[in-house]
């Protein structure tokens, strides 16, 4: 038996659709990654004296962090699996992708991966069906 999955994935969640004997069945799995959205700074209290300014290598490191948990949590989710079709809106796809190649521990076929929209839960089940029964 052939064990089908595909991901729909963005930043703030992944959904699994796996295809088993025609049936479907979708799991949500939620992200942390936190959405920064760093403002201001600090000034002085001398008049027009020097402005402190955000670390912005900080919040880019904790983002980097949480995102390789993000797809440590997916690809050990993916372990059973055999084939694999990856698709969503963000970029999110092409780092689960590079996370994917770089594992020593996974042995999966990757198929695909494609952009798409967003789409309801029934679109990504049919997205998925008609990916694995072109294949």
């Amino acid at each position: 038996m052939n064990r089908e999955i595909g991901i729909w994935l963005d930043y703030k969640t992944a959904y699994f659709i796996r295809l088993q004997e025609g049936e479907a069945t979708v799991e949500e799995i939620p992200s942390a990654v936190e959405d920064y959205h760093p403002s201001g700074g600090a000034t002085s209290k001398t008049p027009w004296g020097p402005q402190d300014s955000i670390k912005e290598k900080t919040y880019l490191e904790r983002k980097k962090q949480q995102l390789q948990r993000f797809f440590q949590s997916i690809m050990e989710k993916l372990e059973r699996e055999d084939a694999l079709y990856i698709f969503g809106p963000a970029e999110a796809k092409l780092g689960l992708k590079k996370a994917i190649e770089g594992s020593n521990q996974l042995a999966i076929d990757l198929r695909a991966v494609e952009a798409a929209d967003q789409m309801t839960q029934n679109q990504k089940i049919a997205q998925v069906k008609a990916f694995f029964s072109e294949t």
